[in-house]
């Protein structure tokens, strides 16, 4: 079922374009797509995906179930929609020139999930046919889904899936690929770079929030280990099928730099999921959360307090580009169920980042400030259950 459209909180922009269109556009380049690249088959289009990022829709060949996904010039679809890519036509007309150009978003991302494949790790077939993305459709449940019914596993299912990454670094021909097909805008200091370097602040908290952190940013960047990450590590891009345990990946943004970005963006994914969730052990996630978190922490190129000081600033920007990314979602897109969820427990979530950011400037030894930041945490999430 498709998510509701979500209630506007800005303005609507003077150039936002004609949704309907926009879609349409997008389901007639997938059915085209599949129709020339299964000729014969019988293609029937199912439910449209709800992104923010691209166009993406399910369907049956031949009663196989496959996940199609269209890209409008390599940009989010909330920003097309909102027109900052320009009016309908003038889009139109640059996505012909985009997509003749090679090594195009969708391009890069099918060798991605082949490079995936190649190393071992689980993850759906990739099938690129005229600018769509054709994958195989996966199903099981979330690693988001496993934490919240197995709390007392959440560590060891956060350690087995930065174990399985490890696969990335272990081949050596994966590192050289990736540089080749990167998709680095995925990381959490791309995400925030893009979002906040040149664009005013947002208003009211979010933006006193996003200076701090852009000033702590500045003053300790991430420094490139020369590694392999995931980049878009999300507990809905990481499913668990049948019974072997071993995850599958979905929608990979592979780029170099070092395994804390990955850490980071999967942590403050799961923090906003157990939130809006409302489990009832959050204390065993939380302890989760901490147990592979100092795992990680000793084993990092750096002192552990330091590596957890890293971690606390990413995770504080990554949550306030995503509070960013609701906000100013065109009203009449549907967002998906854990943006829409996102919506109910955004002031805590605000809360929870305004005290991580005070923390940071407060508290030097990086230790202690993982432990208060923790407290902090499960105090929020203790909150949404109560309310």
């Amino acid at each position: 079922m498709t998510s509701p459209a979500h209630p506007a909180k800005a303005s609507t922009p003077v150039r936002m374009l004609p949704v309907d269109d926009v879609m349409h556009y997008g389901r007639m380049r997938v059915a085209a797509a599949a129709a020339a690249q299964w000729p014969g088959a019988t293609i029937v289009l199912a439910s449209h995906v709800p992104s923010v990022t691209s166009y993406v829709r399910r369907l049956t060949i031949d009663r196989k179930p496959f996940v199609a996904k269209f890209s409008f010039l390599g940009k989010s679809l909330s920003s097309v929609l909102r027109g900052d890519h320009g009016i309908w036509d003038e889009v139109k007309a640059a996505q012909a020139v985009y997509e003749s150009r090679a090594g195009h978003l969708l391009e890069r991302q099918a060798v991605q999930y082949a490079l995936l494949r190649t190393a071992g790790l689980g993850a759906p077939r990739p099938m690129l046919h005229d600018g769509v993305l054709f994958t195989e459709e996966v199903t099981g449940r979330t690693l988001g889904e496993l934490v919240v019914q197995r709390p007392t596993r959440s560590g060891d299912l956060l350690i087995g899936v930065m174990r399985e990454l490890e696969a990335l670094v272990r081949d050596r021909t994966v590192p050289a690929i990736a540089r080749e097909a990167a998709i680095p805008a995925c990381t959490v200091t791309a995400t925030f770079e893009r979002k906040f370097t040149r664009d005013p602040l947002p208003d009211g908290v979010l933006g006193d929030v996003v200076g701090r952190l852009r000033e702590r940013a500045a003053a300790h960047p991430v420094t490139d280990t020369g590694g392999v990450v995931f980049g878009d590590l999300k507990p809905e891009h990481v499913l668990v099928t049948g019974n072997s345990g071993r995850p599958v990946f979905l929608d990979p943004g592979l780029s170099t730099g070092p395994g804390i970005l990955d850490v980071a963006k999967l942590v403050s994914r799961l923090v906003l999921h157990t939130m809006s969730s409302r489990p009832r052990n959050p204390q065993r996630i939380v302890a989760g959360i901490n147990d592979a978190s100092q795992l990680l922490a000793r084993r990092g190129p750096m002192p552990s307090g330091e590596w957890l000081q890293q971690l606390v600033l990413l995770w504080a920007m990554d949550t306030a580009c995503l509070i960013h990314t609701v906000r100013t979602a065109p009203a009449m897109l549907p967002l998906p169920a854990h943006l829409s969820a996102l919506d109910s427990v955004e002031p805590l979530a605000l809360v929870l980042i305004d005290r991580m950011a005070r923390a940071l400037e407060a508290i030097t030894d990086g230790n202690r400030l993982w432990m208060l930041v923790l407290d902090y945490t499960t105090e929020a999430i203790n909150r949404t259950i109560s309310r």
